[in-house]
């Protein structure tokens, strides 16, 4: 963060917030490599499950303090004098489960959960000036990428098999100029939300797999998978606050790239997959929005 009241003069300046997330496929050899959960048994009684729930926040966020001063003093026809504030989020995440049950009374369900969520902000406080001798850049963006994958397989004198798994991102991405604040520039200026100072759009790949294998004679249970992407991505220029540039002004909130959305929840018989079809369910919901809200003043070719 700048503080309330700070005064910063420099020939460059970047500031850059970003929050990243892991989650990796474990090793293993064999048939077991690359599981996070295994589980199998096969006894009289037998009540397998295996699970993995994951759930991570992430708020990423660049405050400018009100009435704060920032001011970029390179050189206009320099490339190397930059003013740049940028926040990032980003999210890998892998899960793969198996779960192998054949016992006399065979009951199989397991689950798997990715859910994401934060807010990913820059935020100017009212009364604070930006100004340069180049252009200003103000951005936020997002990477997402999470694939579950659940498969169940149960065989014996009774039970079915059952599963759900998701892969879940939702948030914010804002850009905010608070009242009374100025924001001016000799060369262009960016506000883009969603969108890095060079123009790269945000981006989400979310699947989740979940694959059931029946061999009993009793009927498949729970089923389901769900792919949910669910940002929205705002500008706001609060009422009072000035834009004021020389040459271009680009005020974006831009939803990204279209989102890869897998929600696949497959059924099969054992003994008949060689022949027969799978049913399939399908469950993937994109909810992204954007907007652009000017209440303050945007002016363009001031000198």
């Amino acid at each position: 963060n700048i503080n309330l009241g700070a005064d910063v003069a420099a020939k460059s300046i970047t500031v850059q917030a970003i929050n990243r997330t892991r989650k990796d496929i474990v090793g293993g050899s064999g048939f077991n490599t690359g599981l996070n959960v295994k589980s199998g048994s096969g006894g009289v009684l037998d009540a397998p499950a295996c699970a993995s729930e994951t759930n991570i926040t992430l708020d990423t966020i660049v405050t400018v303090g009100a009435n704060a001063k920032i001011i970029q003093t390179g050189s206009f026809s320099s490339t190397d004098d930059d003013f740049t504030i940028d926040s990032f989020n980003d999210i890998k995440g892998d899960d793969t489960l198996r779960l192998d049950s054949g016992g006399v009374i065979a009951i199989a369900s397991g689950k798997s959960h990715q859910r994401a969520s934060g807010s990913n902000k820059v935020v100017i406080g009212s009364g604070a000036l930006l100004k340069s001798n180049r252009d200003i850049n103000l951005s936020t963006h997002a990477d997402v990428r999470q694939e579950g994958r659940l498969t169940v397989k149960v065989y014996g004198l009774a039970g079915g098999p059952g599963g759900y798994s998701s892969a879940i991102y939702s948030g914010q991405q804002r850009v905010e100029i608070g009242s009374g604040a100025i924001v001016t520039a000799l060369g262009d200026i960016n506000l883009l939300a969603g969108r890095t100072s060079s123009f790269s759009v945000s981006r989400y790949n979310l699947k989740a797999y979940t694959d059931l294998f029946r061999g009993t004679a009793a009927g498949f249970s729970l089923r389901g998978a769900e792919a949910r992407s669910e940002v929205d991505t705002q500008l706001v220029i609060a009422t009072g606050a000035k834009i004021k540039g020389n040459a271009d002004v680009n005020l974006v909130a831009d939803k990204g790239f279209d989102p890869i959305l897998v929600g696949n929840a497959l059924t099969r018989e054992i003994f008949e997959a060689a022949f027969d079809s799978p049913e399939i369910e399908r469950d993937e919901k994109d909810r992204n929005s954007s907007g652009v809200v000017v209440d303050g003043s945007v002016e363009t070719g001031i000198n």
